[in-house]
């Protein structure tokens, strides 16, 4: 964990509704509002990776 406290925090700013649909999801995961953030963006790069290599696996 030391090393995720060693990044510098990076400001961010969302819409209200978008906020609120990612804390409730966040209470909904278990997670804190930035884990939910982060699992949102790992799960949209490894969705975007598998779909280009189903692409470059077709051509």
């Amino acid at each position: 964990m030391t090393a995720t406290r060693s990044i510098k925090p990076f400001g961010l700013r969302m819409n209200p509704d978008v906020k609120t649909w990612i804390e409730e999801r966040a209470t909904h995961n278990g997670r804190s509002l930035n884990s939910e953030i982060n699992q949102i963006l790992k799960e949209l790069k490894e969705g975007t990776a598998n779909k280009a290599a189903k692409e470059q696996a077709k051509a």
